[in-house]
């Protein structure tokens, strides 16, 4: 990018309240093993949709991201009480994270796993559950071979970012962005050591990167 476009674009960030995602890292923690709460793996695309539903996430494109994910690599998984699912949320294990959001592909980190919008439902949040969930998710289905995890969200999502950073997570990178109309997005990604596949066109949309 040209040096005086840089300068420019560095002001129009400062002077529009953008969001932006943030990725985020922390150590396993380890939890009692002993805890009540089952862990399941879901593989089926139409029953991770019924449930969904069932929690009052779905909407009409939700059919077409599941699957989308499950291409892509990624793991659902339930987290249930007394017979009943309290929480979710989608693993990725030695599989690329897409951010479509601002179109860039983190490369998988050994002995890691990403965590992927992880959700406990409104009357069970404040109990610890996002702890006990992970352990359990690590100690029955990735035999304790996980050092580290990672996970992305936004800013503005302040409920899971409370949850992250109480779980021991930190931010080790924020990239600020804009999408206008779905055509073109503005982002500024910080110099980082995560290796970072940084698209810049599509058929849909034009990338201009400040970095």
């Amino acid at each position: 990018m040209h040096p005086i476009f840089h300068k420019y674009l560095d002001k129009f960030y400062n002077k529009i309240e953008l969001d932006d995602i943030l990725i985020m890292e922390s150590m396993v923690h380890n939890h009692a093993a002993d805890e009540p709460g089952i862990v399941q793996k879901i593989t089926d695309p139409e029953t991770i949709i019924n449930i969904y539903n069932d929690m009052e996430r779905g909407h009409s494109e939700r059919g077409s991201i599941i699957k989308s994910r499950i291409h892509h690599g990624l793991d659902f998984f339930t987290f249930s009480l007394d017979g009943k699912i309290i929480a979710t949320t989608w693993i990725i294990h030695n599989h690329p994270r897409f951010i479509d959001e601002i179109a860039i592909d983190v490369e998988p980190i050994e002995n890691s796993l990403w965590i992927r919008d992880i959700y406990t439902i409104k009357n069970q949040r404040g109990k610890n559950i996002f702890s006990r969930f992970l352990y359990k998710i690590i100690e029955e289905y990735y035999t304790n071979k996980i050092e580290r995890l990672f996970s992305d969200i936004s800013k503005s999502n302040t409920s899971s970012l409370r949850a992250h950073r109480k779980y021991g997570f930190k931010t080790i990178l924020s990239i600020y962005y804009i999408n206008l109309f779905n055509k073109l997005i503005i982002r500024k990604i910080p110099k980082t050591s995560l290796n970072i596949t940084i698209y810049h066109e599509d058929r849909s949309i034009l990338v201009i990167n400040s970095n």
